[in-house]
């Protein structure tokens, strides 16, 4: 693995939370919709009682409503995948993040989290800009290292 790639994990990192949450959101806004369509009743349908063994309708309306909830099931499903994989990257990403320094994660968190620059890194941490890309780039190698598989003293 490459430094860049490394790069490449850490900037799909600081905006996992935001992915995840929108993954969430759009789940909930299936399940919300699923809910609201299928949660009808064919007696609410016609508005008349509903009689057993007589075919109305408002009966095959109501069985194809709930058909769909069987459709969406796929969908939801791919969705929580979706979800845990995301999950199960943060969670390696975190764990890579805590095999450095102090100063180096806050490196991580401000440039790949926050989205800033290294002179806005620099900035918010009182470090010179060069100071602030040598911590980068050390991080950058014991997380790759860890990533590998490696160890890294």
């Amino acid at each position: 693995m490459t430094r860049r790639e490394t790069r490449s994990l850490l900037a799909k990192w600081g905006r996992i939370g935001e992915e995840i949450k929108a993954q969430e959101d759009q789940y909930k806004a299936i399940c919300d919709e699923i809910d609201a369509v299928t949660d009808v009743r064919p007696q609410q349908l016609s508005g008349m009682p509903h009689v057993e063994g007589v075919k109305h309708p408002a009966e095959d309306a109501a069985l194809r409503l709930m058909g769909l909830k069987e459709r969406y099931a796929d969908r939801l499903a791919e969705i929580g995948r979706k979800i845990e994989e995301l999950e199960r990257f943060r969670d390696r990403m975190e764990g890579a993040i805590l095999m450095v320094n102090p100063n180096e994660e806050a490196v991580l968190r401000l440039k790949y989290e926050k989205g800033l620059t290294y002179e806005q890194v620099a900035e918010e941490l009182n470090y010179s800009d060069v100071h602030v890309k040598r911590l980068e780039l050390a991080a950058v190698g014991i997380i790759t290292d860890f990533l590998e598989g490696g160890q890294h003293d």
